[in-house]
């Protein structure tokens, strides 16, 4: 196809790579960056040449760390192509980037074949009826295409189409057979990414009849005007498939195979020949039904990622209209407006003045959107979008900073990765102070603890998520007693109060049962307040391990105070020493809390899946087979959660994924008890003189 202009183009579609890490995306993308004037040399990822990988993380870590766009002519139409790190479940800032594109390319790479995030990738596609196709790269040498495609057919579940055919001598890949042209495409040697036409070699005639017919036919059965055409002729014209072929794979029907080389430099021209014929029309898309009217744009934030200055620059999806500079512009989730000054296109860290700001078009923002990424925006009216659901959390990390000074540090960073990563959750706990960073899987928690140490500088203490233990009365006490007296110097009365309660287990996890059946004339009812004040103080931490202590009843059955010199602070202590007698003569057994998990695992891993829960104390409610995925109810105690998860990532290749209710507390085995005292953050707050009986 010959190249025109951007200025000249007539049409726009947005292509997004993706795929298992590691498998050529970035060097695919190179290539058809080459193959499109945009770059005079492919860059490679880890000589850090890369055009998309070009931030100094990227480099450092030798992968795609944030998604990246770029924007590049091919005849009459503007591709925008985005680069995507490695998908799998914890890539959720991929996978909204790519809700945002016209046409899902999965990278599988020839040696490595179907690998987890490619299956990921393909089950999402189907989920969501995208538009989806696919390339077959690091085809340098012979090797089993064929079983690459029936596996990509199984998981899709939509027919899988080879467009393309290798061809190799001595062992060295020369070119590609274009099925439906069939012809050859020769590829320059010195890997310049030129090609010129050949016809098709005699040893490979019979082989390339069979594919095409396979192709043929398999693009025919899609419409019935081209099967009747098929059934004629028993061919059909090349323009006539190509139609084909683009509606089926924008119903669904078809999933189409190209084949690349992205170290040797081949397959990019026919590939972007292909993409630019089978992206749906951008202007097709819908407005939701329940939308409002009167919008003059839609547009979606679909991707954020760091300048090299490291300033935030957030990728927006045009769905629908026109946007310009200094435009306000209208969250349409939160009613929050902004003003956007200007609209720039991107080829990684360049940019350019967009002068293309229509449906279909992706543009950079530099100017702060309020919002996350997701949001929808528009000039006024509501026009609802849905973004892709984030993973369910599976990971969690107590977090703080070795420097109290640093606190707002860690608070603005940690705010910044919210930023670059909306599936990424931060909640501030008081007991113990800090922060809770919760995440799909490990993975993402640690790309965010190592952004914190290495890009913001910060001495992380991290530990594991505190557990909401509760420590429960095993016995009652009677008249456990408490006294505050302080003398003057002249041994004088100056301070008093003195309390005698009675306690007993409640037999459930409420809150305090509180009542005073003391004679007015030895406690007078105005300073009950205070005793009482004082015996939740004593609740908050109890006598084993400093944990909360609930499901008590107390009773305030006698008091003592002076006249002149007691107050309500003077009871309160009182009532607070009372209390804290009353919990250790009788003790508490510590109670840890219970979960619902709604697990999802794939039903070949099903057995080890059980086998682990076991080993994790969880109890099974229902197992519920399919064919892919088992859905299995348990309840597992939270204290399990995290070390489950890990064991179900490992041995499920981080396909298995939970959901979490909690429910109930229980009482903790004998067994742990020691364990959880020893493992206590509050061990400091248990009171004088307490001890584990």
């Amino acid at each position: 196809m010959k190249r025109t202009p951007a200025a000249e183009a007539s049409r726009t579609c947005s292509v997004g790579l993706l795929g298992h890490p590691s498998c050529g995306k970035t060097q695919l993308a190179e290539i058809l960056l080459h193959a499109a004037g945009v770059v005079r040399q492919p860059g490679a990822v880890d000589a850090g040449t890369s055009l998309l990988d070009a931030h100094a993380d990227a480099i450092a870590r030798h992968h795609t760390v944030w998604p990246a766009w770029a924007w590049l002519p091919w005849g009459e139409t503007v591709v925008h192509l985005l680069d995507t790190p490695g998908g799998d479940h914890g890539c959720y800032t991929s996978r909204l980037a790519i809700a945002g594109v016209d046409l899902q390319l999965l990278v599988v790479a020839a040696p490595d074949g179907i690998e987890r995030g490619a299956e990921d990738a393909l089950r999402t596609g189907r989920h969501v009826d995208a538009a989806l196709g696919a390339v077959i790269t690091k085809v340098d040498r012979p090797g089993a295409i064929a079983p690459i495609v029936a596996r990509m057919e199984e998981v899709a579940r939509r027919r899988a189409v080879l467009l393309q055919l290798p061809v190799h001598e001595d062992g060295v890949l020369v070119g590609l057979v274009d099925l439906l042209a069939d012809r050859v495409l020769r590829y320059d040697p010195e890997g310049s990414g030129a090609w010129s036409p050949e016809p098709v070699p005699s040893p490979m005639r019979d082989a390339v009849d069979a594919a095409r017919e396979r192709l043929v036919e398999a693009i025919a059965v899609t419409d019935d005007a081209l099967l009747e055409t098929y059934l004629e002729h028993l061919e059909l014209p090349a323009d006539a498939a190509w139609d084909g072929l683009a509606r089926a794979v924008r119903d669904g029907e078809l999933l189409p195979v190209f084949l690349a080389s992205g170290t040797a430099n081949v397959g990019a021209a026919a590939l972007l020949d292909g993409l630019v014929r089978l992206a749906p029309d951008p202007t097709t898309w819908r407005r939701p039904a329940d939308a409002e009217a009167g919008a003059t744009f839609v547009a979606q934030w679909v991707t954020t990622h760091l300048d090299a200055e490291d300033a935030l620059v957030t990728g927006v999806r045009i769905w629908s209209g026109e946007v310009r500079d200094n435009q306000v512009w209208r969250n349409c989730r939160t009613g929050e407006t902004v003003r956007v000054h200007k609209l720039y296109q991107l080829r990684g860290p360049r940019r350019s003045k967009a002068r293309y700001t229509g449906t279909g078009d992706v543009v950079a923002v530099w100017d702060g959107l309020p919002g996350r990424p997701g949001d929808a925006f528009t000039d006024g009216p509501v026009v609802p979008l849905e973004p892709p659901p984030p993973r369910p959390t599976m990971a969690w990390v107590h977090l703080d900073v070795a420097a109290p000074s640093k606190a707002a540090d860690l608070d603005a960073a940690l705010a910044r990765a919210v930023v670059l990563d909306p599936s990424v959750q931060v909640t501030e706990v008081e007991r113990p102070p800090g922060r809770v960073l919760a995440a799909g899987c490990r993975r993402q928690l640690d790309e965010v603890l190592t952004s914190l140490r290495v890009r913001h500088g910060l001495r992380l203490v991290v530990g594991p998520r505190p557990v909401g233990y509760l420590e429960v009365p095993a016995r009652a006490a009677h008249r456990a007693h408490g006294r505050h007296l302080r003398l003057a110097s002249d041994g004088e009365v100056a301070e008093f109060g003195e309390v005698w309660l009675d306690t007993a287990p409640t037999g459930d996890l409420g809150a305090l049962r509180w009542a005073a059946t003391v004679d007015d004339d030895d406690l007078p009812a105005r300073f009950l307040p205070g005793v009482q004040r004082g015996v939740e103080r004593a609740l908050q931490a109890g006598p084993l391990a400093g944990y909360p202590v609930c499901g008590v009843s107390v009773a305030c059955v006698e008091g003592a105070y002076d006249a002149l010199e007691s107050t309500d602070a003077h009871l309160e202590i009182a009532g607070h020493a009372a209390m804290v007698a009353a919990l250790t003569a009788g003790g508490t057994e510590l109670w840890e809390p219970w979960s619902d998990v709604h697990l999802f695992v794939p039903t070949a891993d099903v057995g080890a899946a059980l086998a682990e829960l076991g080993a994790h104390r969880a109890r099974v409610l229902g197992v519920q087979v399919d064919d892919e995925e088992t859905s299995v109810q348990v309840s597992c105690p939270d204290r399990e959660l995290p070390a489950l998860a890990l064991r179900l990532e490992a041995l499920t290749r981080a396909r298995a994924w939970f959901l979490v209710r909690p429910t109930h507390h229980d009482r903790l085995p004998n067994s742990l008890v020691a364990e959880v005292v020893a493992r206590s953050p509050f061990l400091h707050l248990r009171p004088e003189g307490a001890h584990v009986s």
